[in-house]
């Protein structure tokens, strides 16, 4: 479970900016957007920067001109005020940017838990009708703007960067994701979001991962050749790695270099070019598929 000292906010932002990559510059997210002077903001705003930008994902089917966000983390829950206070958001909005039509806005306010209760109240206390989806998302119909609730769970395929922001994947749905990094063009947006799911997701990179080195090889050549980098140099690194770590003196300095040799050269090499062997254990203790899933996010 991840720490409260790690954000899941970014992490979001990052993972709806990711799905929704295929529509390039027709939108636009305005990150933690200010509605006051006070310290009121918005988790993310999408605006469709023209009328012909046709959003056919999941996620995106209701966008309309200004399009707010509310995000929960995978611990927290959507209760009645927190509905509330986004649609106070939006009302806010709406008059201080001078919009005239509420069908230009929509609320999107998503979570990992389905909000049985705020919907059992929307629906019977409020009288707004309902529309429930294949993918996990309810329409709510009736309010001052068009609102979508998702419960990211249940969430289909076209939005894998939503549905795994998770604390609790498993190992092949997080090798699933480092591979997912490789077909991004925004790979700092993937490396944030990564980085939160590793830290979020410690028992999935544990002892007993099904990935080879075979396949981490071919994960490693498959990102090496997208970016144009020259090949050779990853067949050379382990010969001119053991020439460096020979080189170092130094316990600390030893240690840095058994980090970067992780790029070229098994473990049982590792500690005996750098005579960590015990550091260079704790260093892989976590297991292949946290050593294959770095190996991908450090040479990138």
């Amino acid at each position: 479970m991840l720490d409260d000292k790690t954000f899941w906010h970014p992490a979001f932002r990052n993972a709806v900016q990711l799905d929704l990559e295929e529509y390039g510059d027709g939108l636009e997210y305005q990150e933690e957007k200010p509605l006051t002077t006070e310290p009121l903001r918005m988790d993310l705003l999408i605006i469709k920067k023209a009328p012909g930008v046709i959003v056919t994902k999941s996620i995106g089917r209701i966008f309309q001109k200004h399009n707010i966000w509310e995000y929960k983390s995978p611990q927290d829950h959507i209760s009645i005020f927190d509905y509330h206070k986004v649609l106070a958001y939006a009302r806010l909005y709406m008059a201080l940017e001078k919009i005239l039509s509420r069908n230009d806005i929509t609320v999107t306010i998503i979570s990992s838990r389905h909000p049985r209760k705020l919907l059992s109240y929307l629906e019977h206390n409020c009288g707004f009708s309902l529309e429930r989806s294949i993918h996990g998302i309810v329409y709510v119909h009736g309010d001052t703007f068009p609102v979508q609730i998702i419960n990211r769970r249940r969430l289909g395929k076209d939005t894998l960067w939503l549905q795994n922001l998770s604390d609790d994947l498993n190992n092949e749905e997080m090798w699933l994701m480092a591979q997912e990094m490789q077909k991004v063009e925004d790979q700092q947006k993937a490396l944030t979001v990564i980085m939160t799911l590793i830290s979020a997701n410690p028992r999935a990179l544990e002892e007993g991962s099904t990935v080879t080195e075979e396949q981490a090889k071919e994960a490693l050549m498959s990102l090496a050749e997208k970016r144009g980098w020259d090949t050779d140099v990853l067949n050379k690194g382990k010969q001119q790695g053991i020439q460096l770590g020979m080189q170092q003196g130094r316990e600390k300095e030893k240690l840095e270099v058994a980090k970067n040799l992780l790029l070229h050269m098994d473990v049982q090499t590792i500690a005996a070019v750098t005579g960590l062997s015990e550091a260079v254990r704790h260093l892989c203790s976590h297991s292949l598929r946290r050593y294959c899933i770095f190996r991908v996010l450090w040479y990138n």
